[in-house]
């Protein structure tokens, strides 16, 4: 399985090709309750860092994000409550997929899996994971995740071009385009071989 390291977001980070804080801009600001998001952001709070890492080169790649760190309408400083998880879910009806990005952290999440499942169940499964590591991290898979399709970042071919790819758990040569996935319903499938 393709992973995304760690070390690899601050490498892109570090050329300028991505952000390591958010810009806060009228685009990305939450001001409304019919915004629609092709994409909601679940993670563990204490990988903020490298949640905020992939939400801006999801956003390079065109894809509209909700992550809860913009939210100016929710607080960590308080406990939560109904009124949090009703606006959560309200956000999530309005968003085509999910994607959770899965580290040692979110193994002890409560909030991830609770996103994931509702997500999938309103979206048909347009949910998949990014699989997130220390270059010496090893910690296994949650088995509900082997449910789910996992993205990697790499270039389409015949171009320079990079883009977020869906694929298939158990063949690698099943795929799709993120977008194709959100967008028109596609899940991975083989390619015609290039020569």
């Amino acid at each position: 399985m393709a992973i995304i390291s760690k070390k690899y977001l601050n490498e892109l980070v570090d050329k300028r090709i991505i952000s390591s804080s958010f810009r806060m801009n009228e685009s990305n600001r939450i001001d409304n309750d019919t915004k629609k998001y092709q994409i909601f952001f679940s993670y563990s709070y204490p990988d903020k860092e490298y949640a905020i890492k992939l939400v801006n080169l999801l956003e390079k790649c065109g894809f509209s994000v909700y992550i809860d760190l913009r939210d100016p309408a929710l607080s960590r400083a308080k406990e939560t409550d109904r009124q949090t998880i009703e606006r959560i879910a309200k956000i999530m009806n309005r968003c085509k997929s999910l994607i959770y990005m899965h580290t040692a952290s979110a193994k002890t999440s409560k909030w991830c899996p609770w996103e994931l499942g509702y997500v999938s169940g309103r979206t048909n499964f347009r949910c998949a994971t990014i699989l997130l590591v220390n270059d010496t991290e090893d910690f296994p898979r949650q088995e509900y995740l082997e449910a789910y399709p996992y993205l990697d970042y790499a270039k389409c071919s015949n171009s320079d071009k990079y883009t977020f790819w869906v694929n298939d758990l158990d063949n690698k040569n099943l795929y799709v385009a993120l977008e194709d996935f959100i967008e028109q319903g596609k899940n991975p499938y083989k390619h015609k071989e290039e020569f």
